[in-house]
């Protein structure tokens, strides 16, 4: 009789046993109720297994008398099997288990120990008694233990009840697997090097929360199968099936010219990318970024906490916006940036800037000067003084080429954002490039503290940044924050903070000494408020808050100056649920990037987009865009469909961005907003005024006493965009030199 399903022997961790009839007996003995009716499935198997049973396994241990041992019992089976009595069954089999043990499993025997063979009384001694007990209930005991753990507590007692009714040691045999377990050690390895940097590394894999029992996706490979197939319907770049795929592009220097040319070529359509094995889906048009903001961070940024203590506290840039922590933070930081805050400091701020304006008039009319790290000691300044209340005193020396504490940060901060991707290769210490990451990491861990100690003792001002970190507290413990976390929170702002706007100062300037008409308006502008130095008014007033009100036309080149030069290349998210974004299907879990540069320097978006022009600020809503017939998207009337004027003011409300997302979502049939320097929505930058005043009275002070004019060493216009590079932010690679003529002189 053929079936089809033909016996197996295997050799299991007691033996040799056929893997058909312990499959039978597992199901016997899990059986809650004994003796029970089997199933018909099983009958079924059981009858096929019983006229299938081969005379015994293959002839490598057998003994000679193997042949014949088995054929009543096999009779037996198959009686037992045809007439479906389970305890006949079962009875048959164990038979067959004990012929087949004492026939084909011969025991180990000491060799060459003539003490052994004479104490013991019989052919076996203890030891092999005990093993070939445990040999003789290989079935009973791996059932014995499933039914113990596995099976329902009904089950085990069935078991134990079967056991001494057919009188099988089911006790002793788990009594003796506990004894061997509790015996048992394992052989010890020498760890080698590379498997400790094994171990740090996969411990350092982030493990999607996702995953897993009891959480929304627990099918992490149809997830990613979604997110490929969905990305593979996008538009994409010539690179994208190359080995690395995009990677060397978009973690190069100059990735915003390649954000910028891929929003020309696709039209502002989002573009997939491949970042070696992770699909990443780029958005370049303004109504499809405002609908990615409403997404969650990506857990880039939760790589980068590493950073900003020894304990790897969250911050206000690393936590995601729905946590309680990150509303918390938000909300306490934002009154500090309100304007009548930023008005009472102001008057410290605008003295900032005489060492400077003395530093130029030393250097001469002939000399140039790097305003570029000019603006990096002015900002640290600036950033300190609505800390503690006071300056770090990195004006009083601007012969250093950086601040102190710029030159401790980053280091870190390129290290760890170049190695955002793949986090856990930080960890490969044996490489120098990241011993040196971990180096500059320990540096700023120390300066941190010292910063801390700083805001603990010196008591700052009540209405300054620093009064309002020591007020916080944190929403899961009720407690003020503790040091790791304020330290987390000091790195975040000085980073923020510093980067950023010392570069859109720079690139301002730049602006508006390669541009005579636009310095000769800003001038005229300086010199209607009695602002602008002169022959007949050498020593003009100096520049109040009032002012900054009335500088319109300077306002509107530094907005222009941001657009053309963004420093921020870029926010990456994730998506929480699948989306239709720019007329694809996009599946949950995918990562998405927003690309400030592709957005500012768009010609579906922005007239004229490589141009500077202050002017275009000038109509009212150029923030925002709406479609109109052809290619580019034109401004809309100052008033929304709301009825509130949609012209941003200098000072922008970041505490009601961060009090609930409802301030934050707006009408869908009002304007997207195509100019976002300081990101946008919920995780829009919380000091923004605070940069916004420090450009202004930086970029006032200098054209009110100088007129600039670009350095012979820096080329041409041409020469200096080309230089310009992604670090932390988009940044002139040589500076910004230029010659500051007095204008008192002229």
């Amino acid at each position: 009789m053929t079936s089809g399903l033909e016996p197996q022997w295997v050799s299991g961790p007691f033996g040799t046993h056929n893997k058909y009839c312990t499959h039978f007996s597992r199901n016997l003995l899990s059986a809650s109720v004994f003796p029970a009716q089997l199933a018909a499935e099983d009958l079924k198997r059981t009858r096929i297994l019983a006229s299938n049973l081969p005379s015994g396994p293959p002839a490598t241990k057998a003994s000679a008398s193997s042949q014949s041992f088995s054929t009543s019992i096999h009779l037996q089976l198959n009686n037992a099997a045809v007439a479906g009595n389970p305890a006949s069954i079962l009875h048959a089999y164990q038979s067959l288990c004990k012929a087949e043990l004492r026939h084909r499993q011969a025991p180990d025997l000491p060799k060459n120990d003539d003490k052994s063979q004479k104490a013991r009384p019989t052919r076996l001694n203890a030891a092999a008694h005990e093993r070939v007990s445990l040999r003789k209930q290989q079935a009973l005991r791996l059932q014995a233990l499933r039914a113990s753990k596995i099976a329902e507590p009904s089950a085990a007692a069935a078991h134990q009840a079967l056991a001494a009714k057919y009188g099988y040691e089911g006790s002793a045999v788990l009594e003796a697997d506990q004894r061997r377990r509790a015996t048992y050690k394992p052989r010890r390895l020498k760890a080698t090097p590379m498997d400790h940097v094994a171990v740090r590394t996969l411990a350092m894999v982030p493990v999607s929360r996702d995953i897993g029992p009891g959480t929304k996706n627990p099918h992490r490979i149809a997830q990613q199968t979604r997110i490929w197939a969905c990305w593979a319907k996008l538009p994409h770049t010539s690179k994208s099936f190359s080995v690395g795929g995009d990677l060397a592009e978009h973690r190069g220097l100059r990735r915003h010219l390649y954000f910028a040319n891929l929003a020309r070529t696709f039209g502002g359509k989002p573009v997939g990318l491949r970042l070696a094995y992770k699909p990443l889906v780029l958005i370049s048009d303004p109504a499809d970024a405002e609908q990615i903001f409403e997404q969650q961070k990506s857990p880039i940024y939760k790589a980068m906490e590493g950073i900003f203590g020894t304990g790897d506290h969250a911050s206000l840039f690393t936590s995601q916006s729905a946590s309680p922590y990150y509303r918390s933070i938000r909300k306490g930081l934002a009154p500090a940036f309100n304007s009548s805050n930023l008005k009472q400091s102001f008057g410290r701020l605008s003295a900032l800037m005489q060492p400077v304006v003395s530093h130029i008039n030393t250097t001469g009319a002939s000399g140039a000067v790097d305003v570029f790290a000019l603006a990096g000691h002015v900002t640290v300044d600036a950033i300190s003084l609505s800390l503690y209340g006071d300056d770090a005193g990195s004006t009083s020396d601007l012969s250093i080429p950086k601040p102190r504490y710029a030159q401790i940060l980053d280091p870190a901060m390129e290290g760890f954002t170049k190695t955002a991707v793949v986090p856990w290769i930080r960890h490969l210490t044996f490489i120098p490039a990241i011993r040196r990451i971990q180096q500059a990491v320990q540096r700023v861990h120390k300066e941190n503290e010292v910063m801390v100690q700083r805001l603990r003792a010196c008591q700052p001002p009540p209405a300054s940044l620093g009064a309002h970190l020591l007020a916080l507290t944190d929403p899961a413990t009720g407690k003020h924050l503790s040091d790791g976390q304020l330290a987390a929170e000091l790195v975040t702002i000085f980073f923020a903070g510093y980067d950023t706007s010392t570069a859109s100062i720079a690139w301002a300037l730049y602006l508006i000494s390669i541009h005579p008409h636009i310095q000769e308006r800003i001038a005229a502008e300086l010199d209607a408020l009695g602002l602008l130095q002169t022959a007949s008014r050498p020593q003009p007033r100096a520049l109040d808050w009032e002012d900054l009100s009335q500088l319109t036309y300077l306002r509107n080149l530094i907005k222009e100056s941001m657009r053309l030069w963004s420093v921020a290349p870029g926010s990456t998210r994730c998506l929480e649920k699948a989306a239709c974004i720019g007329g694809y299907e996009i599946a949950a879990g995918t990562l998405v990037q927003v690309s400030f540069h592709g957005i500012h320097r768009s010609s579906a978006v922005w007239d004229q987009p490589d141009e500077c022009l202050p002017e275009r600020w000038e109509e009212p809503g150029a923030d925002y865009v709406s479609p109109s017939a052809g290619n580019i998207r034109k401004i809309v009337p100052s008033q929304s469909s709301s009825g509130r004027s949609i012209q941003p003011d200098l000072f922008s409300d970041a505490s009601a961005a961060a009090s609930s997302h409802k301030a934050t979502q707006k009408d869908k049939s009002s304007p997207a907003r195509r100019f976002m320097p300081f990101s946008y929505g919920i995780r829009s930058c919380v000091g923004q005024n605070l940069a916004n005043v420090t450009m202004l009275t930086f970029i006032a002070t200098i054209c009110s006493n100088f007129s600039l004019k670009l350095a012979p060493e820096m080329g041409s216009p041409a020469d200096v965009e080309a230089s310009a590079i992604v670090l932390l932010t988009l940044q002139p690679q040589n500076g910004i030199l230029l010659q500051c003529v007095p204008r008192a002189t002229l």
